[in-house]
């Protein structure tokens, strides 16, 4: 048989990835449908979760390794590079051969670990098993490159949005953390399969758009502070612990879980509030497929590479227009049990009555006049909204800390106050002795 595109009698490697190609294009799915990646985390290295098929038992690892291969450079494969193959057929053009060797002689060269996740099992007259392979993606790529193979017009959506996302100049710190409902505690949705792989596939994404991100209960954990979470049962996130947190928005993540037969699939929703006003700033909502498995991690992933940047769209919009309108912080004056002072005493110069003389002061120096009171609570005076300044007069970079310490200024030295000052997250809290 000759070559119809060549004039010459193609090997057994080139027949092998042609049929292979043709089977691909008529049934997708058969070939490479069930290839996905599970990590891609290090840009040196990706993981894969391959179903293997041949004639022999002891042939699967290597069949495996092969599969994996050539879905990264001929088919693309879920969860790496928006699924685009790392070449393309017009570069594969004046080197088929090469890639053709990548494929069926050289593939232990470009792998770093291989793990068999199931017991083979013979269907059809061939053995099938679950592998994780590990390839060194970033060896591979550098070898594309040297000739002439890899797909540069390919570069994954996520690479060009981690290049947007560098050069915006305003961008929220995240919490991310499980969604809650009535009568739940933390400790119980912590420990709920498939929250702990979901929480942090989703904290990763985020941290690989450059965005400073905690999981919270992971660092509440961590830190062997869970008991104080494990007592909270309620419908919306715990707000001392957010606020502790210094994050300035918290993604909500709530994870469904269906079967379908012998198969899985997994639902999320993403909810991004403000952690100051609790004000929603975006929401996405997304499914796997349904697959052979009982790694949640790896089917929430799927969703997050997509969602997640859905998700970041909207908040970074809303997040750089409440900048350019102020950030909103709350404010919270209360009273030591020996203090000589309450709302009513008359301070400073003037002799105002010490809740209008903060007004005032406050009225003055929120951004655009913009505040709100909820006047006398208990012992405290409370300002639930303050909109801080994005800039000072010079045209510096301004936040809570810097008005806290204005405010704490304008106690010690205009009204002649005892007082002291805490910070958390966004609420400055000031307590006059």
């Amino acid at each position: 048989m000759k070559d119809i595109f060549f004039n010459k009698r193609p090997s057994y490697a080139e027949v092998l990835i042609r049929v292979t190609i043709l089977i691909s294009i008529l049934f997708p799915s058969l070939v490479y449908g069930q290839i996905h990646c599970i990590d891609s985390s290090n840009p040196n290295e990706i993981t894969l979760e391959v179903i293997a098929k041949a004639d022999k038992k002891k042939s699967l690892p290597d069949q495996a390794k092969k599969d994996a291969l050539r879905a990264v450079l001929i088919f693309g494969c879920d969860g790496y590079h928006s699924a685009h193959p790392l070449t393309t057929s017009e570069s594969r053009k004046k080197r088929q051969d090469h890639v053709n060797k990548m494929i069926e002689s050289r593939f232990n060269a470009f792998v770093s670990r291989i793990t068999e996740q199931t017991t083979p099992r013979k269907e059809s007259g061939q053995y099938t098993s679950s592998f994780q392979v590990s390839l060194y993606s970033g060896s591979i790529i550098r070898e594309l490159k040297a000739y002439d193979l890899y797909a540069e017009t390919n570069r994954s959506k996520r690479e060009k949005k981690q290049e947007e996302i560098q050069n915006r100049q305003l961008m929220p710190t995240i919490a991310v953390v499980p969604y809650l409902k009535k009568g739940e505690t933390y400790a119980q949705v912590y420990e709920r399969p498939g929250i702990k792989p979901t929480l942090s596939v989703i904290t990763g994404e985020f941290v690989n758009a450059n965005i400073e991100t905690r999981n919270i209960l992971a660092t509440a954990k961590a830190a062997q502070r869970v008991q104080q979470y494990e007592e909270t049962a309620t419908t919306s996130i715990d707000r001392e612990m957010l606020m502790s947190s210094g994050m300035d928005v918290y993604v909500e993540v709530s994870l469904e879980i269906e079967k379908e037969g012998d198969k899985t699939r997994a639902g999320l929703t993403l909810s991004a509030y403000e952690t100051a006003t609790a004000i929603q700033l975006g929401s996405v909502q997304g499914w796997s497929g349904a697959y052979q498995t009982d790694n949640i991690g790896r089917l929430s992933s799927m969703i997050a590479q997509r969602e997640v940047e859905k998700l970041l769209d909207q908040v970074t919009n809303r997040w750089n227009k409440n900048i350019s309108d102020g950030t909103s912080a709350i404010l919270s004056i209360t009273f030591d049990e020996m203090s000589m002072y309450d709302s009513d005493s008359e301070v400073g110069e003037n002799e105002y009555p010490l809740r209008d003389a903060i007004r005032i002061w406050v009225k003055e120096h929120a951004h655009q006049g913009i505040y709100h009171s909820k006047g006398v609570v208990g012992e405290a005076i409370i300002y639930d909204k303050v909109m801080v300044s994005p800039t000072d007069s010079n045209g510096n970079s301004y936040g809570i800390n810097d008005f806290g310490f204005d405010f704490w200024r304008f106690l010690k030295k205009d009204l002649q106050l005892d007082c002291s000052r805490k910070i958390e997250g966004n609420k400055l809290m000031i307590m006059i002795k």
